[in-house]
């Protein structure tokens, strides 16, 4: 089992990084890696499977596969995922759809869940922080455009701003007829107010940094145009909705210039990260419990 296991580990590790270097230079993950991915790996467990009479070792795919590919079709569904994250995470699951026994002499990872779930769940985690840091370095980069409109948000939410001070003096002046800890709730109470300049922080960076108009000449497919494109005042694409290569052509055809389209975050890297932290870690959510 050690060498299968070696090969679907260096499979899932050379896809991944093919997958990271081709997001940074075209914002693409190739379906050849994905698709060449599940099926290697998913012949190499039936060939296992077949010389040794451990079924188990392909079974795992049957079991975790469905669950995962629920979880990648909601992301993608949900437009918090491209496409070929997705595909990334299915492929990745195939291939690593049991963890690698041999790690074990070296690592104490927590593995309660089956390994591709652990892998989603820090995936989760990690993009949420990763996803953080690559919006802070746009608006860096961005940044008087970027205070200039932020200024203006944060302006324009002041009546929101107040409502949400206004119900965390309450939350605190009740809690101190309480025995609760002062310091846990004036945490908790916290909570609201950070997530709502956070969310008016990113949806800054998403308006000054992601939010473009381009040549039609430079769409690709999976490009999300903002804005509906009309021609002869005929609408040929509806906002909001990944273009197909089909649909690329007709815009091309209707001699339309620029369109507004919103720019992904290179994600990819935030699928290597976790792929290593949870082989060594296991399931970062189990830390926090």
């Amino acid at each position: 089992m050690l060498e299968v296991e070696l090969i679907l580990l260096a499979l899932a590790f050379i896809v991944t990084i093919i997958a990271v270097i081709s997001d940074i230079k075209t914002t693409e993950v190739p379906d050849y890696a994905n698709y060449f991915l599940i099926f290697s790996a998913l012949l190499l467990r039936i060939l296992y499977s077949t010389t040794t009479g451990n079924w188990s070792f392909t079974t795992a795919v049957l079991f975790s596969f469905p669950i995962i590919f629920m979880l990648a079709l909601i992301m993608c569904k949900a437009r918090q995922w491209g496409g070929g994250d997705a595909k990334l995470l299915i492929s990745l699951s195939v291939a690593l759809a049991t963890y690698p026994s041999f790690l074990l002499k070296t690592f104490s990872p927590k593995l309660v869940f089956f390994f591709p779930l652990t892998l989603f769940i820090n995936i989760l985690i990690i993009g949420a922080a990763y996803s953080l840091i690559y919006a802070i370095s746009l608006a860096v980069k961005s940044n008087k455009k970027f205070l200039s409109h932020f200024k203006n948000i944060i302006k324009e939410t002041k009546k929101t701003q107040l409502t949400i001070l206004s119900i965390i003096a309450v939350i605190i002046l009740l809690s101190l007829a309480t025995n609760i800890s002062k310091i846990l709730v004036i945490i908790i109470s916290l909570f609201p107010i950070i997530l709502f300049y956070v969310y008016i922080f990113m949806k800054t960076v998403e308006k000054v940094c992601l939010v473009k108009m381009i040549p039609t000449k430079n769409l690709i497919e999976g490009d999300l145009i903002i804005e509906n494109v009309f021609h002869n005042k005929k609408l040929i694409h509806e906002k909001n909705q990944e273009l197909t290569k089909g649909q690329i052509a007709i815009i091309k055809k209707s001699n339309i210039k620029e369109v507004k389209i919103k720019q992904g975050v290179v994600f990819t890297p935030a699928f290597l990260l976790a792929l290593i932290v949870s082989l060594i870690f296991g399931n970062l959510l189990l830390y926090f419990i």
